[in-house]
Protein backbone atom coordinates (compact mmCIF):
# COMPACT_ATOMS: atom_id res chain seq x y z
CA UNK A 1 0.00 0.00 0.00
CA UNK A 2 2.74 2.47 0.95
CA UNK A 3 4.66 1.61 -2.22
CA UNK A 4 1.63 2.41 -4.34
CA UNK A 5 1.31 5.83 -2.73
CA UNK A 6 5.03 6.55 -3.22
CA UNK A 7 4.78 5.44 -6.87
CA UNK A 8 1.73 7.65 -7.45
CA UNK A 9 3.43 10.66 -5.81
CA UNK A 10 6.55 10.04 -7.94
CA UNK A 11 4.50 9.98 -11.15
CA UNK A 12 2.69 13.19 -10.21
CA UNK A 13 5.95 14.90 -9.22
CA UNK A 14 7.60 13.75 -12.47
CA UNK A 15 4.71 15.14 -14.54
CA UNK A 16 4.88 18.48 -12.74
CA UNK A 17 8.64 18.73 -13.32
CA UNK A 18 8.16 17.82 -17.00
CA UNK A 19 5.43 20.46 -17.40
CA UNK A 20 7.57 23.13 -15.73
CA UNK A 21 10.58 22.32 -17.93
CA UNK A 22 8.42 22.26 -21.07
CA UNK A 23 7.02 25.70 -20.29
CA UNK A 24 10.48 27.01 -19.47
CA UNK A 25 11.92 25.82 -22.78
CA UNK A 26 9.08 26.51 -25.21
CA UNK A 27 7.40 29.56 -23.66
CA UNK A 28 10.45 31.78 -23.31
CA UNK A 29 8.70 34.78 -24.81
CA UNK A 30 4.96 34.23 -24.41
CA UNK A 31 4.15 37.95 -24.65
CA UNK A 32 5.53 38.45 -28.13
CA UNK A 33 4.86 41.93 -29.47
CA UNK A 34 5.05 42.04 -33.27
CA UNK A 35 6.81 44.93 -35.01
CA UNK A 36 3.80 45.53 -37.27
CA UNK A 37 0.12 46.27 -36.84
CA UNK A 38 -1.37 42.79 -36.63
CA UNK A 39 -4.91 43.93 -37.41
CA UNK A 40 -3.73 45.71 -40.59
CA UNK A 41 -1.96 42.59 -41.79
CA UNK A 42 -4.93 40.39 -40.92
CA UNK A 43 -7.34 42.75 -42.70
CA UNK A 44 -5.13 42.85 -45.81
CA UNK A 45 -4.97 39.05 -45.95
CA UNK A 46 -8.74 38.72 -45.50
CA UNK A 47 -9.35 41.38 -48.17
CA UNK A 48 -7.28 39.25 -50.57
CA UNK A 49 -9.37 36.14 -49.90
CA UNK A 50 -7.30 34.46 -47.18
CA UNK A 51 -8.81 33.04 -44.03
CA UNK A 52 -6.62 33.23 -40.94
CA UNK A 53 -6.09 29.83 -39.31
CA UNK A 54 -3.71 30.90 -36.52
CA UNK A 55 -1.56 33.79 -35.34
CA UNK A 56 2.05 33.59 -34.13
CA UNK A 57 2.32 29.96 -35.17
CA UNK A 58 5.50 28.32 -33.95
CA UNK A 59 7.20 24.99 -34.58
CA UNK A 60 9.84 23.34 -32.42
CA UNK A 61 13.42 23.36 -33.62
CA UNK A 62 16.20 21.06 -32.47
CA UNK A 63 19.77 22.14 -33.26
CA UNK A 64 22.59 19.70 -32.56
CA UNK A 65 26.00 21.31 -32.09
CA UNK A 66 28.93 19.02 -31.30
CA UNK A 67 26.51 16.34 -30.17
CA UNK A 68 24.71 18.65 -27.72
CA UNK A 69 21.01 19.24 -28.33
CA UNK A 70 19.63 22.77 -28.19
CA UNK A 71 15.87 23.37 -28.29
CA UNK A 72 14.23 26.39 -29.83
CA UNK A 73 11.35 27.37 -32.05
CA UNK A 74 10.65 28.93 -35.40
CA UNK A 75 7.83 31.45 -35.49
CA UNK A 76 5.64 32.61 -38.33
CA UNK A 77 3.31 35.57 -38.15
CA UNK A 78 0.20 33.89 -39.58
CA UNK A 79 -1.06 30.60 -40.90
CA UNK A 80 -3.62 31.32 -43.60
CA UNK A 81 -5.64 29.41 -46.16
CA UNK A 82 -6.98 30.28 -49.59
CA UNK A 83 -8.68 27.87 -51.99
CA UNK A 84 -7.75 24.87 -49.79
CA UNK A 85 -4.05 25.76 -49.95
CA UNK A 86 -2.31 26.53 -46.66
CA UNK A 87 0.23 29.33 -46.35
CA UNK A 88 2.73 30.44 -43.77
CA UNK A 89 2.80 34.24 -43.81
CA UNK A 90 5.80 36.34 -42.82
CA UNK A 91 4.97 40.02 -42.39
CA UNK A 92 7.60 42.70 -42.84
CA UNK A 93 7.04 46.35 -42.12
CA UNK A 94 10.20 47.81 -43.65
CA UNK A 95 9.80 49.78 -46.86
CA UNK A 96 12.08 47.51 -48.90
CA UNK A 97 12.94 43.93 -48.06
CA UNK A 98 15.56 42.29 -50.21
CA UNK A 99 14.42 38.68 -50.43
CA UNK A 100 17.83 37.72 -51.83
CA UNK A 101 19.59 39.06 -48.75
CA UNK A 102 21.20 35.98 -47.15
CA UNK A 103 19.58 36.60 -43.77
CA UNK A 104 16.13 36.95 -45.35
CA UNK A 105 16.21 33.90 -47.55
CA UNK A 106 17.74 31.77 -44.81
CA UNK A 107 14.78 32.67 -42.64
CA UNK A 108 12.43 31.65 -45.45
CA UNK A 109 14.30 28.37 -45.94
CA UNK A 110 13.91 27.67 -42.21
CA UNK A 111 10.18 28.36 -42.42
CA UNK A 112 9.84 26.14 -45.49
CA UNK A 113 11.69 23.32 -43.71
CA UNK A 114 9.58 23.73 -40.55
CA UNK A 115 6.30 23.80 -42.51
CA UNK A 116 6.90 21.59 -45.58
CA UNK A 117 3.21 21.24 -46.47
CA UNK A 118 2.62 25.00 -46.54
CA UNK A 119 3.46 27.58 -49.19
CA UNK A 120 5.31 30.71 -48.05
CA UNK A 121 3.93 34.22 -48.38
CA UNK A 122 5.80 37.45 -47.78
CA UNK A 123 3.49 40.31 -46.88
CA UNK A 124 5.09 43.74 -47.31
CA UNK A 125 2.79 45.77 -45.12
CA UNK A 126 4.04 49.23 -46.13
CA UNK A 127 3.61 48.63 -49.87
CA UNK A 128 0.60 46.33 -49.47
CA UNK A 129 2.26 43.55 -51.50
CA UNK A 130 1.97 39.79 -51.30
CA UNK A 131 4.68 37.56 -52.74
CA UNK A 132 4.69 33.77 -52.80
CA UNK A 133 8.16 32.38 -52.17
CA UNK A 134 9.41 28.93 -53.11
CA UNK A 135 12.82 27.32 -53.42
CA UNK A 136 14.35 24.98 -55.94
CA UNK A 137 17.80 23.61 -55.35
CA UNK A 138 19.66 22.46 -58.48
CA UNK A 139 20.99 18.94 -58.38
CA UNK A 140 24.76 18.56 -58.15
CA UNK A 141 26.56 17.35 -61.28
CA UNK A 142 27.80 14.24 -59.49
CA UNK A 143 24.23 13.20 -58.72
CA UNK A 144 23.20 13.61 -62.38
CA UNK A 145 26.22 11.59 -63.52
CA UNK A 146 25.41 8.84 -61.01
CA UNK A 147 21.77 8.72 -62.18
CA UNK A 148 22.84 8.35 -65.84
CA UNK A 149 25.34 5.65 -64.84
CA UNK A 150 22.66 3.65 -62.99
CA UNK A 151 20.22 3.89 -65.91
CA UNK A 152 22.88 2.72 -68.38
CA UNK A 153 23.81 -0.18 -66.08
CA UNK A 154 20.18 -1.29 -65.89
CA UNK A 155 19.83 -1.13 -69.69
CA UNK A 156 23.01 -3.16 -70.15
CA UNK A 157 21.87 -5.75 -67.56
CA UNK A 158 18.49 -6.17 -69.28
CA UNK A 159 20.23 -6.47 -72.67
CA UNK A 160 22.59 -9.13 -71.28
CA UNK A 161 19.65 -11.12 -69.86
CA UNK A 162 17.83 -10.97 -73.22
CA UNK A 163 21.00 -12.07 -75.09
CA UNK A 164 21.48 -14.98 -72.65
CA UNK A 165 17.86 -16.03 -73.04
CA UNK A 166 18.21 -15.88 -76.84
CA UNK A 167 21.31 -18.11 -76.74
CA UNK A 168 19.55 -20.62 -74.54
CA UNK A 169 16.58 -20.50 -76.94
CA UNK A 170 14.24 -19.43 -74.16
CA UNK A 171 13.25 -16.33 -76.00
Amino acid sequence: MIYSIILLLGIILGLLIFLALYRLIFDRNPKFIPDFNESDAEGFLQKNGFSILSRQKSAPLVVIIDGKTHLGKISADFEAEKLNKKYIVKVVSQADVDVMDPISYRKFIELKKAYPLHALLLLGLNRRELHEIDFEFPKPEKETFFTILVVLSIILAVGAIIALMAQLKLF
